[in-house]
């Protein structure tokens, strides 16, 4: 019996129903939902809300500066840090972990003048160049290989390079190079900008470098008004540090200033001025500081951090930059080139101090001088450590191994008087002093001393103790005279 109810009644309304269902979902399928596609997200029907924005991408400045001939780590450098090969080591790693950034030079390439110089500043910026230097301050010593061999060595080294100043003119007024270069970083625009100190137009032009220096606040608000609207200014102050702090209190566009000739070592903190950061690398490229920025959504823009980096001797050293380097001193070692670069520059300042040789200093000094030439005082022998490590005609090592390199009656050429630390290398130019039967009063010898007994190349070096082994601190017998036999 049951199996017959199954047979009438529950299988024949099972097909009833399955045929129905069928027919439901063919009529859907054709026409589709008639209230249209229900929402994948949200509630009531609403489309869903707009995804958040999407945070920008940090952007940093990467800067360094004041090479300064140091191209190589000096041999006598306790420190052992900075030189160009192991500098573009570290640019490529940070700029790896940052690649939306901008690399700048604060500007003072070389240490040498005329031919030399020329040859430094081109071989220097072009290795910063290789290593992606985006922009390059023009700094006093950059104009002090000459006018015509600082363009021509710039047109050749600074292809894709901006080297940048807003107040540098020649005599006619024309500006030698642009005042500012902009960029953009993610979605910002940025402008950056570089001026040199007027207090360094004396010094040029008294080497033969025909340069006007304008007011650098009035040309940069001209330059940045040309420029045009920007999302921030950053600029390159070659200045001493103070003067760099003012340009930055009257340039409120300004956001981030990077001043140079403010020590060797760099500022670990950044200065705040009203509001504005102020930095510095510190010299000789020994270390590369950096700032960091992100814009914010609705506008602005925040610091998110600063920090400096050492370029230390356990970097590795880049092969390529190596070899650049060897050759540059294998130029500069070729016979007769470090004589008449040095003859050239002292040619540029035949109207500056003169300088005598330690001969003239015998005839009023004689026991000061038989010490020093009689082997008792190494500063006679200065030039013996570099001819063992073939650094001779190394610039930067000579102007602490020589006297008054390149200077009217300084050292000149290999095996000359002056080719040693000489009376005049703490003295100063003694020839006034000899003219005037020595009632010109000579430099101030510890400071003299101290700027090549620096911390980094002489940590243990102490000045009244070094000045009293020297035995100059008693009064030679000319001077100990009375006043009148001395004046005749």
């Amino acid at each position: 019996m049951a199996d017959g109810l199954l047979r009438r009644w529950v299988l024949p309304m099972g097909l009833i129903l399955l045929a129905g269902a069928g027919g439901l979902l063919a009529i859907a399928w054709r026409h589709g939902d008639p209230l249209g596609d229900a929402p994948r997200a949200g509630g009531g029907g609403l489309p869903p809300p707009p995804p958040p924005p999407e945070p920008e991408r940090p952007f940093s400045f990467i800067f360094g500066g004041e090479l300064a001939g140091r191209l190589g780590s000096p041999p006598c450098s306790q420190l052992k840090q900075g030189g160009l090969a192991r500098v573009a080591s570290v640019v490529e790693k940070m700029t790896t972990r940052s690649p939306n950034n901008i690399l700048m030079d604060t500007g003072d390439v070389p240490c040498s003048e005329g031919e030399l110089g020329e040859l430094e500043y081109e071989t220097g910026l072009g290795i910063l160049r290789e290593a992606g230097l985006a922009v390059a301050a023009v700094g006093e010593r950059d104009l002090l290989v000459g006018l015509d061999r600082w363009r021509e060595a710039k047109n050749r080294a600074a292809e894709g390079v901006s080297v940048l100043c807003a107040n540098l003119r020649d005599d006619a007024g024309v500006p030698l190079v642009p005042a500012v270069a902009t960029f953009v970083l993610g979605t910002r625009r940025v402008h950056v900008a570089a001026t040199l100190s007027p207090s360094f137009e004396p010094v040029l032009r008294a080497a033969g470098v025909p340069v006007r220096l304008l007011d650098p606040a009035e040309s940069l608000r001209q330059a940045l008004g040309v420029a045009g609207k920007a999302d921030m200014v950053v600029l390159l102050s070659h200045a001493p540090a103070g003067e760099s702090r003012e340009l930055l209190r009257s340039l409120p566009e300004v956001r981030l200033a990077i001043t140079a000739h403010a020590g060797d070592e760099p500022l670990l903190e950044p200065e705040v001025v009203d509001g504005r950061l102020l930095m510095a690398p510190g010299t000789g490229w020994q270390n590369i500081s950096a700032v960091r920025f992100v814009g914010r959504p609705a506008g602005g823009i925040d610091t998110v951090d600063t920090h400096n980096r050492a370029v230390s001797p356990k970097a590795t050293p880049s092969p390529l930059v190596m070899m650049r380097l060897a050759e540059l001193q294998r130029r500069t070692g070729e016979p007769g080139f470090l004589a008449r670069s040095l003859k050239e520059r002292a040619a540029r300042r035949a109207g500056g101090p003169s300088f005598t040789g330690p001969a003239a200093c015998a005839s009023c000094h004689p026991a000061a001088h038989a010490k020093w030439s009689g082997g008792e005082d190494p500063h006679a022998s200065s030039m013996r450590n570099l001819r063992r490590m073939d650094q001779e005609a190394i610039p930067l090592c000579l102007q602490c191994h020589a006297t008054a390199a390149g200077m009217p009656g300084g050292h000149l050429e290999p095996g000359d008087g002056q080719g040693a630390v000489t009376c005049e290398a703490c003295h100063g130019s003694g020839a006034e002093h000899a003219a005037k039967d020595g009632r010109v009063p000579l430099a101030d010898p510890k400071a003299s001393c101290i700027r090549c007994h620096t911390p980094e190349m002489s940590p243990e070096f102490e000045f009244d103790a070094a000045w009293l082994r020297t035995g100059h601190q008693r009064p030679t017998a000319r001077m100990a005279a009375p006043a009148a036999r001395r004046e005749r």
